[in-house]
């Protein structure tokens, strides 16, 4: 029993010793940070698969490509390739590039039914005005979005404009304002699609067939408020 009381002890201190001298250091586990959850609790195999779907909609619509279109040559031009594009089911967004200068408003009378009757339209407004007293510019709109309307002036401020506006309701007609913004290096529109778009998509391929004088630089989409809307 002694012997054994002994043999106890000395093996005791040789275990301490080997721990103190001997023993090599073991490195606490690095474990990796779990990757969060799509949910807490449990789910649905179709709903795991819709919430998947889900983000990757979302990672896709951060990184879509729009083009942003300059080169138009005024405000009239950019707004009918805006309509061209939205024929098409694209989005449009107007974008005033440089530094912002003061608005100017443009009022007239809206298109005739025909080129007929807009030459009528005129001739009886003009004489009218001449009559009135009335110093404006009067002239027929022979193309783009506003053909065979008759414009009335372009004017610096909202206030001459609503001038001429009341004077041309006196005398029966119901002409239309409209904000004419204006920078220092023009107007861009940006395009968009539900996919990314580039400079080799069918799409603005074919919006450029008549418009070779337009240029288009691939960017980001941003979410940005629609632009003025055209009559």
């Amino acid at each position: 029993m002694k012997y054994i009381a002994v043999f106890l002890v000395l093996v005791n201190l040789g275990y301490l010793a080997w721990l103190n001298f001997g023993a090599t250091p073991v490195a606490p586990v690095a474990f990796s940070e779990p990757k969060p959850l799509l949910s807490d609790g449990m789910i649905l195999l179709s709903e795991y698969q819709s919430r998947v779907l889900e983000e990757g909609l979302i990672l896709a619509s951060q990184n879509r490509m729009c083009l942003l279109v300059t080169g138009f040559s005024d405000f009239d031009d950019a707004i009918s390739f805006e309509v061209a594009a939205s024929n098409r089911g694209l989005s449009t967004s107007q974008q005033l590039l440089g530094n912002p200068l003061a608005s100017q408003f443009r009022v007239y009378l809206p298109p005739a039914s025909s080129r007929a009757i807009a030459d009528i339209t005129l001739d009886t407004l003009s004489e009218q005005a001449a009559d009135a007293d009335l110093s404006i510019e009067i002239y027929l709109i022979t193309r783009g979005l506003l053909e065979n309307s008759i414009a009335l002036g372009v004017l610096p401020s909202l206030a001459e404009a609503e001038g001429i506006k009341a004077a041309l309701i006196n005398l029966g007609y119901s002409p239309v304002i409209q904000e004419l913004p204006l920078s220092d290096q023009g107007i861009g529109i940006q395009l968009g699609s539900e996919s990314s778009l580039s400079l080799e998509s069918s799409d603005w391929l074919s919006l450029i067939e008549q418009r070779s004088y337009l240029n288009a630089l691939e960017n980001l989409c941003e979410t940005i408020a629609q632009g003025t809307q055209f009559p």
